[in-house]
C-alpha cells in the first residue's frame, strides 16, 4: 500500500501550493508520476482486467482480428492493439497506451480550466484508482468523453464529435454522453429531479421504473442488456442509499444549489449541471453498482473542474463573512483523502513493471 499512499500524500502536499506560481511545476510532476504509476503497473487496484487486456492484445495481432466479431473488445482497443503489433511492441504496450490516452485529456482540461490544479488531481484520485488503475478502456472513454463535453459546449462540433467517437470506440457506455443535452434544463429542475430520484430509493428503485419505461417503448434489447448486469453475481448488487459515493455526490449537488446565484460570477453553470446529471445517473442506476459507477463516472469526471471552482466560490464567500481562508478547499481535501484512503486499503498490492 506504500506506493499508493506515497502518491496520495504527495498530491495532498501539492495542494498547499495551489494558486501560487509554483503550482504548475507541481502539477506537471504529479501528472507525470500518475502517468508512470498507471502505465507501468502489473495488475491493478482490482483483479482480472490487467490479464484480460494482455490476452486481448495478444489475440488482436492481425487486421483480420481487428474486424473479427469474436474478439470481445471495442474497435478502438482493437486498432490500438493492431498498431502495437505492427510496431513490434510487447504486451505492456497496451497498458501504457491506454494509460496515456486516459490521462492526457484529463490533465489538459484541468490545466486549462481548474483554479486549483492540484486539488483537481486529488478529486480525480478515487476515479484514477478505480478506473485508470483497473478498467483502462472505461477510463479512456471517460477522458475523451470529458473532452467531448467541453468541446460540445464551446460549439466546436467536428472535434467534439471526433472525441465522442473515440470515447465510444473504447467503451460503448460512452454513448450515454448524448444526455449532455440535459444541460439545457435549468439547474433548479435538475436539482429537484435528483432529489426526487434519491428520495424514491427509500420506496422503489428508479432502475426498475427505467426498465418498465424501456418495456413500454419496446426497447427490449436495451432492457435485456441492463437485466444481464442485474443477474450477474459479481455486479448485480445494489448500492445502499447511505453509500459514501452517493452521499458525497448528493452533498456536492446541494452545495451547488445553495450558491447558484454566486457561481455565474466565477465560472459557467454548465459544468455544475453536468455534475448534477452524473449524480442523477448514479442514483437512477444504483440498483446495479457497476452500471451506477460506470455511467455516472462519464459525467462525474467533470468534478475535476466543478469541485475546485465550487471550493473557490465558497472560499471567497467564507473569507468575506468570517475572515478564514480556503475553508472549503480544506473540507474537500479532507473528504477526498478519506475517500481515496478507503479505496487504497481495499486495493491489490502495487507492482511496478520493472
Amino acid at each position: 500500500m506504500v506506493p499508493y499512499f506515497t502518491l496520495l500524500f504527495a498530491i495532498m502536499f501539492g495542494t498547499l501550493f495551489d494558486g501560487k506560481k509554483i503550482d504548475k511545476i507541481f502539477f506537471f510532476i504529479l501528472s507525470l508520476w500518475m502517468l508512470i504509476f498507471s502505465a507501468f503497473r502489473v495488475g491493478g487496484t482490482g483483479t482480472g482486467d490487467y490479464d484480460a487486456y494482455l490476452r486481448l492484445y495478444s489475440a488482436t495481432d492481425t487486421f483480420e482480428k481487428v474486424i473479427d466479431p469474436e474478439i470481445h473488445a471495442e474497435i478502438g482497443f482493437r486498432l490500438l492493439s493492431f498498431l502495437g503489433h505492427s510496431l513490434g511492441l510487447g504486451e505492456q504496450y497496451i497498458i501504457v497506451a491506454m494509460a496515456t490516452l486516459a490521462l492526457i485529456p484529463v490533465t489538459y482540461i484541468i490545466y486549462k480550466y481548474s483554479p486549483y490544479k492540484i486539488l483537481s488531481l486529488l478529486i480525480w484520485m478515487p476515479y484514477f484508482l478505480a478506473m485508470n488503475m483497473q478498467t483502462s478502456r472505461t477510463s479512456v472513454a471517460a477522458a475523451f468523453g470529458l473532452l467531448f463535453m467541453i468541446l460540445y459546449y464551446k460549439k466546436r462540433w467536428i472535434i467534439a464529435l471526433l472525441a465522442l467517437v473515440i470515447a465510444a470506440s473504447f467503451h460503448s457506455s460512452a454513448l450515454i454522453l448524448v444526455l449532455v443535452f440535459l444541460a439545457r434544463v435549468s439547474l433548479k429542475k435538475l436539482f429537484y429531479a435528483t432529489i426526487i430520484a434519491f428520495a424514491m430509493l427509500v420506496f422503489v428503485s428508479p432502475f426498475q421504473i427505467l426498465l418498465k419505461i424501456f418495456e413500454i417503448l419496446h426497447l427490449t434489447r436495451l432492457s435485456d442488456f441492463l437485466l444481464s448486469y442485474l443477474a450477474s453475481d459479481d455486479y448485480g448488487y445494489p448500492m445502499a442509499i447511505y453509500d459514501p459515493r452517493i452521499i458525497l455526490a448528493m452533498g456536492v449537488v446541494f452545495l451547488i444549489f445553495k450558491c447558484q446565484q454566486h457561481i455565474p460570477k466565477y465560472f459557467d453553470m454548465y459544468y455544475c449541471k453536468l455534475y448534477i446529471i452524473g449524480a442523477l445517473l448514479m442514483v437512477i442506476f444504483s440498483h446495479v453498482v457497476i452500471m451506477a459507477w460506470r455511467v455516472s463516472y462519464l459525467f462525474l469526471l467533470i468534478s475535476v473542474v466543478t469541485i475546485p471552482w465550487l471550493a473557490k466560490v465558497y472560499n471567497l464567500l467564507i473569507e468575506k463573512n468570517m475572515g478564514s481562508k480556503r475553508v472549503m478547499s480544506s473540507v474537500f481535501i479532507f473528504l477526498y483523502f478519506l475517500y481515496t484512503a478507503s479505496l487504497i486499503l481495499k486495493a491489490q498490492p502495487y507492482t511496478f513493471f520493472w
